[in-house]
């Protein structure tokens, strides 16, 4: 039971009302609403020097406690094997036996005990999150995994210039996954069920500049919404889930191309003939191309690293995955024994990424002029976490005299950005 009881959201939202001197409490009109289910509260809210209170009767009744009492001037919360106590009294709190220091107290309010969820959210396994959002004072607590106690309905959906709104009964936190060939969105809601009308229309004609046509499929116990669009959109979500409305607005799409500047503070990478630093060398090149790349309006660029810090090889590919990155590149300058060898390599994991590995080599050798090692599939690291397109270039050998001579010119280092740059405009078809 603390498991999922860790894994809920309480979201509180509180409208403006007038103050007395140090409580304010919540309007008549105040629900809860528990994985979806609206139940009664025992007690309004109340708010105490901006801080929520739920009353110790409203949290018993919700079936995550195991035990909520008071007994004497001690109140106690138990959840399996969690247990929170304090004393009115003397105003210690203990969880597990545990003196835990709380900024907000717990107090007794004609006859009844108030308990400060927004401070002991980490103890009480919620996160707290109350705002202004209507007239009227809800709640809403979620479970990662629960078991709903109703099945929302879709209600309908409407799209409108650059918009897209859907209804449900309740709230359901949008699931949403791309496609390509033909372009798509899914947009799934668990445990939601088409409405009637929805199952008897199931694809709904649209006269947009984004979307085509709007679909509807009864997965199980998931409604799915599939947009067919004319070409890639980006799109923020902006939910009411007080109305239990949900508004998508599109717009044209940004690429999003993380760049990786290899090694860096104490990792220096590959050391010069000349006895500098790799990470020094692909930092300067990295930024180069960042710099180029903020330039152009369609391209949202993220760098692992800016400064002379230190990323593991598992983060920077993971935060391509975590933005959802179109590109992942990793730079680097190569070494070996021999000082002899010298050249260009590019290095790509995922078949998919073949395509603009190839496009950057050839960009880098036209550039560079140095000797073509050739284009490889390697497992490295770096580039196999990475979930989409990615590559690891290495542009020159720093152990190479010539090589590193060329590597280490500031002229030199802005048109390899600029090939690099013009490898990602000619692989995503921009203007070059």
């Amino acid at each position: 039971m603390l498991k999922k009881l860790l894994s809920c959201g309480l979201i509180i939202a509180v409208s403006t009302f007038a103050f007395t001197p140090h409580l304010l409490a919540a309007s008549s009109e105040e629900k809860l609403v528990v994985n979806g289910k609206e139940i009664t509260p025992k007690h309004p809210l109340l708010i105490k020097k901006g801080d929520p209170f739920m009353s110790l009767e409203t949290l018993s009744s919700i079936e995550t406690f195991d035990t909520t009492s008071k007994i004497g001037d001690v109140v106690t919360i138990e959840m399996d094997d969690v247990e929170l106590e304090y004393d009115l009294d003397d105003n210690t709190f203990t969880v597990n036996d545990e003196k835990v220091n709380t900024s907000s107290k717990p107090f007794e309010e004609q006859g009844t005990v108030y308990i400060p969820v927004k401070d002991w959210e980490s103890y009480i396994g919620f996160d707290v999150v109350y705002d202004d959002m209507s007239d009227n004072t809800y709640v809403f607590l979620k479970e990662k995994n629960p078991v709903q106690p109703a099945t929302s309905k879709l209600l309908n959906i409407e799209v409108s210039g650059d918009e897209v709104y859907w209804d449900t009964s309740y709230y359901v936190e949008p699931e949403i996954t791309r496609w390509k060939d033909p372009q798509r969105m899914h947009i799934d809601l668990p445990n939601t069920e088409l409405s009637s009308d929805l199952k008897n229309n199931a694809t709904m004609s649209v006269n947009n500049d984004w979307v085509q046509s709007v679909r509807f499929e009864q997965l199980d116990s998931t409604a799915r919404i599939i947009l067919d669009l004319y070409e890639k959109i980006d799109y923020e979500i902006d939910a009411n889930a007080v109305q239990r409305d949900v508004m998508m607005t599109m717009s044209e799409y940004h690429f999003k191309i993380v760049l990786d500047a290899g090694h860096g503070d104490h990792d220096p990478g590959a050391r010069g003939h000349s006895g500098g630093h790799e990470k020094d060398f692909v930092l300067s090149v990295t930024t180069k191309v960042e710099d180029l790349l903020r330039q152009e309006e369609d391209v949202t660029v993220y760098m692992t690293r800016q400064d002379d810090t230190f990323v593991e090889l598992y983060d920077r590919g993971n935060l391509a995955n975590e933005v959802n990155a179109d590109l992942f590149i990793s730079i680097h300058g190569n070494a070996h024994d021999k000082e002899s060898i010298n050249g260009t390599e590019t290095y790509y994991w995922q078949d998919e990424s073949l395509e603009f590995a190839s496009i950057v080599h050839e960009e880098l050798i036209e550039t560079t002029g140095f000797v073509d090692r050739g284009v490889k599939k390697t497992n490295f690291k770096v580039i196999r976490v990475a979930q989409m397109p990615g590559v690891l270039l290495e542009i020159g050998f720093l152990t190479n005299p010539g090589d590193e001579a060329a590597m280490l010119n500031e002229q030199f280092q802005v048109r390899v950005a600029e090939a690099i740059v013009d490898a990602i405009k000619t692989y995503f078809e921009m203007e070059v």
